[in-house]
């Protein structure tokens, strides 16, 4: 687990590094929805670290690491980002307190551009807001980081971990 705890708090602070660049370049302020295409990048730095953990595991320990085992390893590197990134959002709030505002208004401007109208789109967004808070935001990392982390994990386990022929 010694692997997999390195790589999760690595690809964590990764993570949270990511997401002071994109602040710094402006792409949670200037230019808000711009983040949203270039978030992605997170989640295949995670199947980077998943497959790393799991390959450098079992390479540690030989035979007898299986899927199980894999799987295990991958959805502790979750965990762990997941946590490093809640902290980490936590301080982006600190960093940048108006981000919640700009989402709200984010929505409502993505809301009006679908053809809806401007007051149905407020109401639809105030009704909505607890999706743009911080601590929702924030706590929110750690189930997303698990959910990703157990399908990549189901997905790169056999493949990583299956015995040559």
């Amino acid at each position: 687990m010694k692997t997999a705890v390195k790589y999760g708090l690595i690809i964590g602070l990764l993570s949270f590094a990511w997401l002071m660049a994109e602040y710094f370049l402006g792409f949670r302020t200037d230019n808000f929805g711009t983040h949203l295409t270039t978030a992605p990048f997170v989640v295949g730095a995670l199947v980077v670290a998943i497959v790393g953990a799991i390959y450098t595991t079992k390479n540690e320990r030989g035979s007898g690491y299986g899927f199980k085992q894999g799987f295990i390893t991958g959805v502790v590197v979750a965990v762990i980002a997941g946590a490093v990134m809640t902290v980490g959002q936590y301080v982006y709030y600190f960093v940048d307190p108006d981000y919640a505002n700009r989402a709200k208004a984010w929505s409502t401007y993505v809301q009006v551009l679908d053809g809806t109208p401007l007051e149905e789109a407020k109401a639809n967004t105030q009704d909505g807001a607890w999706k743009h808070n911080t601590n929702v935001k924030a706590l929110g990392q750690i189930p997303l980081f698990l959910l990703q982390g157990a399908l990549i994990s189901v997905v790169a386990s056999p493949i990583v971990t299956r015995k040559k022929k």
